[in-house]
């Protein structure tokens, strides 16, 4: 029995996933925290393209959404609040899309609803979504100025004062 449970101590240290509080962030693109963000480009509503890595040294918040989820109808005032507040400290909100599960149509008649003024980028094929992992909407990630995600929220509706303390605490990491 002792012999048990002496092999079964040393198989869990050995085995164990190390703690990622105080360990070196990764260079690999992750859709997790801590990890950099990986890269995409797409096409916004306007036909512009964006590209997530030529934002480095901004704060982006990327928010995963479909005109028909009740919770993303339900954060979008918040989001648009949270973009004219911090616009002008070096904050993006990136509204993506998932425009294989929506009609472009929709997506216009939204942003026009809502009065958005931040850029909707318009995920055609799911191939972002695929790549960040996205298993339901909303799904958001909070990016700081070296293209490392912090938070990675995947539900809502979020509140201004939650998307706010999430900015707020990226404005403050050190450049």
């Amino acid at each position: 029995m002792a012999l048990s449970l002496a092999a079964a101590i040393v198989w869990t240290m050995v085995s164990r996933v190390p703690s990622a509080v105080g360990a070196p962030l990764s260079t690999s693109p992750s859709p997790r925290e801590g990890f950099l963000a990986p890269d995409f480009t797409l096409d916004t509503l306007q036909g512009e393209p964006i590209k997530l890595s030529e934002l480095r040294g901004k704060i982006v918040v990327v928010n995963f959404w479909a005109t028909w989820c009740l919770p993303c109808r339900a954060e979008t005032p918040a989001l648009e609040k949270s973009y004219e507040q911090y616009e002008g400290r070096g904050v993006v909100i990136l509204g993506v899309n998932v425009t294989n599960q929506d009609l472009v149509s929709a997506v216009e008649s939204f942003v026009q609803e809502f009065g958005l003024t931040y850029p909707i980028p318009l995920d055609r094929d799911g191939r972002v979504g695929f790549l960040y992992q996205v298993q339901g909407l909303p799904t958001t990630f909070f990016i700081n100025r070296e293209g490392v995600i912090r938070t990675v929220v995947v539900g809502g509706p979020m509140s201004e004062t939650f998307i706010g303390s999430k900015i707020e605490a990226l404005l403050k990491e050190i450049q």
